[in-house]
């Protein structure tokens, strides 16, 4: 019977062959569109909650009641808070059994959430707080997403578990035959617990037995259901959860963790894990029966409460198939705190294809899994990088999924890291019963060093997919496995520090550095690693280049102060290169050189292109016509870390194009430096077909500050291509008299609509369309100017036009730039302009002069009356704009008449109610 199984999934992998091949190389939009969602390297969901931060107090420091409405903290300096931020809600950030505190535990009681309004910027409240001194950190909250790739069912085959040698192991051992009962939660979406395939393995707190007849569920001749002798309304177990019978729903906060209507991700992920195996129908799973811990969190809003509650109810193992990219210290305190009371945490690396630090997943001690095909191949959309720990079976679209189960006894193929993961969750828990008298290392361990090697089927891909791909089989059998003595290092931050600390690195400074690093190795460390900094521009002279430092295994570590050097006195404004090199006596396989940049001499303009797809930039143009009026410019396409010490800060962003895949992302680190550099007072331009729209859409944390530094209210961003028709400078902006028809720039999609405040003013007008760019002059002396188009690509305006506005945008910015007119724009009738027309009330009049020239202009009605006479002077070389007020003419047809020197033109305006 096993050669004929075998059989089949030959025949089986072999007909799927082209189609798994196929998906491996496309993603299709709405796949593409999920995975940015996930990213945060601006595209995708929002990764924080926008009315509520975390705060830790102080230890000695006492602590709060809940409150709710009025907020009293009874701490004068964070009283002054309460107005400010309009606080309304303060509460436990976590829920625990204060019985289970204890020595070595971190202490989740001085961990509070703080409620506000949505008004404020959460990065503006997490630096008050954080910034009190009875405040040991403040951060935002993260939200997290599970990682689920879905796809159309074909039919039933489970693929996987040969590939992991499941049929061997359990000839070995069998998890329903463990002498101790192994419990693995599933934070999730919530389990259907009244699946035929999964009701025998829900874990049952027996603490709730009221009745003491040895269960809590029941079958009622139609269903399982809660047994009534237990439901009394009250904490039996004294956990602190009335009546958890077989866990926890924190959406609902009730005692019965069922899916809500449409969510199959946690039932799913539970069937992997622990369905009920060899009981003629459904699936089966590699723990071959043992338990499933249910919690619900459709939000993953309070998916680290249902970690702590799992901990606290003794699950064993911990699956976790969601994430966030956000890193957060109560976040990493919450998995401490249930990795100390003895659980394995596992998570899924996420389906974003790139090297991203998901969380929990890269958390210290949490094991990341990364996703194969049926061929050990990567699948298509895993992460990677060094800081996966192993891979699992994850599936590819359609049959090459994972089958398993989902509510209303069915089942269906997904696929995704949200699928390896309970995989490899089940993994360890069969080694867990197998070997119960295991400390949790040695389990981790010997998973970790059993796996196969598939470095060779994923030569992109050597050291970054963990130690392999799951063995069943060699995690039951083989004795004194190690793990490779390998260390993979990754850079975290670099601080550089000045000596005024300003965070402007002029020339002559001397530099001391602050380094903060990351082994990705699962107990493999170094008591005496040395670090050497290397840089051979010859504008730094290296002072401090060697450190000692114990590298710890699989967690951050910091080189503190541990590197200095001075910037030479006749440096000038660049990007220098520096390189880490470490020694140790363990090989390092990833990261032994790591390379980073910093910005050194920062003085006179600086112009940033970025490096995407399309053609929507102008940082070419903008360079090109800066230097020509002998400007100091520094033009790159990498980011500063800190725009500090410039004058002026142009960049050019482009378009994201329909699938978000074109122009340059804004990170977080890019929009913090605008923040700093803004509030001290600095010039800035940007275009980008949706700067703060995307921002907004990804809902990062820093949109509404950024937002209001830039002199704009409010985005809009229609879901569209919009092609420009007719773009006319508004009257009493920089561009008044301005306009242009076209613009050859592609992609041309998602084109921001920009509503000004009091400190802006609307450039840029487009027809049938609306405000497309804004001048602002905000509270911090700071000058902006942002445009929804890139100015290099725009076409169809009259002679000259482009460059009168790059001339008229450094004026704004008080350069001092050349203003004669370019040759075609000459003193001439034919270069004249009315906006708007037709007009309600005033129509701005717009010529260019190239000599000193008399000009006349007069208004006469249909019959050839003069209506309004408006000038008869000398007017000086340059643009000019004047503004002709029409409120006293009747509704009708005017001719306006304009007489330079010799020369005359006369052009209609329709005056309207």
């Amino acid at each position: 019977m096993k050669k004929l199984t075998l059989i089949t999934v030959f025949i089986l992998a072999m007909s799927f062959l082209y189609q798994d091949a196929q998906n491996q190389n496309k993603v299709d939009n709405q796949s593409k569109t999920d995975q940015i969602n996930l990213n945060s390297q601006g595209t995708g969901m929002p990764l924080y909650l926008d009315n509520a931060i975390t705060i830790k107090l102080k230890e000695g420091i006492k602590g709060f009641t809940a409150q709710k409405s009025s907020v009293t903290f009874n701490i004068p300096s964070l009283d002054k808070l309460v107005p400010e931020f309009e606080i309304n809600a303060l509460d436990k950030r976590f829920k625990f059994n204060p019985e289970k505190q204890k020595e070595g535990l971190p202490d989740l009681s001085r961990i509070y959430k703080i409620s506000f309004l949505e008004k404020y910027p959460v990065n503006r409240v997490v630096k008050a707080f954080a910034s009190d001194p009875n405040i040991e950190y403040a951060e935002p909250i993260p939200i997290n997403y599970h990682c689920e790739v879905p796809d159309d069912p074909y039919y039933f085959q489970q693929h996987f578990l040969p590939q992991i040698h499941a049929e061997e192991a359990w000839e070995i051992h069998k998890g329903e035959n463990g002498t101790e009962e192994i419990i693995i939660g599933i934070i999730d979406t919530g389990v259907d617990w009244h699946h035929n395939d999964l009701t025998d393995n829900i874990w049952q707190n027996l603490g709730e037995d009221a009745d003491g007849d040895g269960h809590v569920l029941e079958f009622d001749g139609t269903e399982w259901v809660f047994d009534p002798g237990d439901e009394n309304g009250v904490d039996d177990d004294g956990n602190g959860y009335i009546d958890d019978f077989i866990g926890w729903d924190f959406f609902n906060n009730d005692n019965n963790p069922y899916p809500e209507p449409g969510e199959d991700h946690g039932t799913h992920c539970a069937g992997l894990a622990a369905a009920t195996t060899n009981n003629a129908e459904g699936i089966a799973s590699i723990s071959w029966n043992l338990k499933i811990l249910p919690v619900e969190d459709p939000t993953f809003s309070e998916s680290y409460n249902g970690i702590i509650y799992a901990a606290e109810c003794g699950a064993h193992i911990i699956s976790n198939s969601w994430g966030t990219y956000f890193y957060s210290m109560a976040n990493q305190e919450a998995v401490e705190y249930a990795q100390v009371l003895g659980s394995i945490l596992v998570a899924a690396a996420g389906n974003e294809e790139q090297y991203g630090n998901l969380y929990p997943a890269c958390y210290p001690g949490v094991i990341s899994v990364a996703s194969v095909s049926w061929f050990d191949i990567r699948a298509y959309y895993s992460n990677y990088g060094p800081n996966i720990d192993i891979s699992a079976p994850g599936g590819t679209s359609g049959p090459s999924g994972l089958y398993s189960t989902i509510p209303n006894n069915t089942y269906n193929w997904k696929m995704g890291t949200s699928m390896a993961s309970p995989v490899a969750a089940g993994l360890l828990g069969l080694v867990k019963s197998y070997h119960p008298e295991w400390t949790n290392d040695q389990v981790i361990t010997q998973v970790l060093a059993t796996a196969d090697d598939i470095d060779t089927l994923n030569t992109n891909f050597i050291n970054q997919l963990g130690s392999g791909r799951i063995n069943a089989y060699r995690a039951l059998t083989e004795t004194g496995a190690n793990l490779q003595q390998e260390l993979r290092l990754d850079l975290f931050s670099v601080t550089p520090k000045d000596q005024n600390n300003m965070g402007i690195l002029d020339p002559g400074d001397t530099i001391s550095m602050d380094v903060r690093l990351r082994n990705f190795s699962y107990g493999i460390s170094d008591d005496d690693a040395t670090f050497e900094l290397i840089c051979e521009d010859p504008s730094i002279i290296i002072m401090g280049n060697m450190h000692t430092e114990s590298i710890p295994a699989d967690d951050f570590f910091y080189l503190t102060d541990a590197f200095q050097f001075k910037i030479n006195d006749n440096a000038i404004t660049q990007i220098v290169e520096f390189n880490i090199v470490t020694n140790s006596e363990v090989q390092i396989v990833y990261g032994d050189t790591i390379s980073f940049e910093i910005l050194i001499a920062p003085s006179g303009i600086f112009i940033f292109q970025g490096e995407g797809s399309g053609n929507a930039y102008s940082g070419d143009y903008l360079y090109n016509f800066l230097s020509s009026q002998v400007q100091d410019v520094y033009y790159s396409s990498l980011f500063p870390s800190d725009l500090r010490g410039f004058d002026i800060v142009f960049m050019s962003l482009g378009n994201y194009g329909e699938t978000l895949d074109d122009g340059t992302p804004i990170s977080e680190e890019m929009a913090d430096a605008m923040i700093i550099y803004l509030e001290n007072g600095g010039y800035l331009y940007a275009d980008c077909g949706t700067f703060l729209g995307l921002m907004e859409y990804t809902s990062m944390v820093q949109t509404v500050e950024l937002m209001d530094l830039f002199s704009i209210s409010d985005v809009e961003t229609p879901l569209v291509a919009n092609n420009i028709d007719t773009l006319s400078g508004l009257s009493g902006s920089l561009a008044g008299g301005l306009y242009f028809t076209g613009s050859y720039q592609s992609p041309n999609y998602y084109i921001d609509k920009l509503i000004p405040n009091d400190n802006g003013t609307a450039v840029f007008e487009e027809n049938n369309y609306g405000v497309v760019a804004v001048q602002g002059e905000g509270d911090f002396g700071q000058k902006t100017f942002l445009f929804s188009y890139a100015i290099s690509k725009l076409q169809n305006g009259e002679p000259g036009m482009k460059e009168q506005l790059m001339v008229d945008i450094a004026q704004f910015f008080d350069l001092d730039v050349y203003t004669e007119v370019q040759p075609n724009q000459q003193s001439t009738v034919e270069n004249i302009s009315l906006f708007p027309n037709p007009t309600s009330a005033d129509v701005q009049l717009t010529f260019y002069l190239k000599d000193s020239q008399k000009v006349e202009i007069s208004i006469y009605d249909l019959t050839g009356k003069k209506a309004k006479q408006i000038g008869h002077e000398v007017h000086y070389p340059g643009k000019h704009e004047l503004i002709i007020n029409m409120d006293e003419l009747e509704e009708g047809i005017y001719f306006c008449q304009v007489k330079i020197g010799n020369k005359m033109v006369t052009k209609k305006i329709i005056k309207i109610k």
